[in-house]
């Protein structure tokens, strides 16, 4: 009976921990841009694209572009991976109902105000943009009484 010893591939100094840990910071932001970059194409909502989902397709297409030629793979399997991506697009996030708020005495959040009634539902066709007012970080200065 052959026994195949299971192999520990942790690092044991901390420069093999930050190598580990800026390659997968590295792989999460390539997947991240390339979900962007098909939104773009696709006309969506960026956070309307699945993560584990947009990983898988490129996992897939990754495995199929092994066998073939570089420069075949860098023609068609680019758009095909994008157009896999876009195929999973999750419904439009609801914003939060209830306050931000806990049970516990001493916390950096308030305590719940029991005499205080909650706060009206947001409606589903709100966004969060309805309620922020984005800054442009390019603009060559901020008005003097503020934004």
């Amino acid at each position: 009976m052959n026994v195949i010893s299971a192999r520990c591939y942790a690092p044991r100094h901390l420069r093999g921990c930050e190598r580990r840990l800026s390659g997968i910071y590295l792989a999460h932001y390539a997947v991240r841009a390339l979900l962007a970059q098909t939104a773009m194409e696709a006309a969506l909502d960026p956070d309307r694209l699945s993560f584990s989902e947009g990983l898988f397709e490129l996992t897939e297409m990754l495995s199929f572009a092994l066998p073939v030629e570089p420069e075949e793979a860098a023609m068609r399997l680019p758009a095909r991976v994008r157009h896999k991506m876009a195929r999973h697009v999750l419904p439009p996030r609801r914003l939060r109902i209830n306050r931000r708020e806990i049970k516990q005495i001493y916390h950096k959040y308030k305590p719940k105000k029991r005499q205080v009634p909650p706060p009206e539902p947001f409606e589903p066709e709100e966004q969060f943009l309805d309620f922020v007012e984005l800054l442009d970080p390019l603009a060559p200065a901020l008005p003097v009484g503020g934004p």
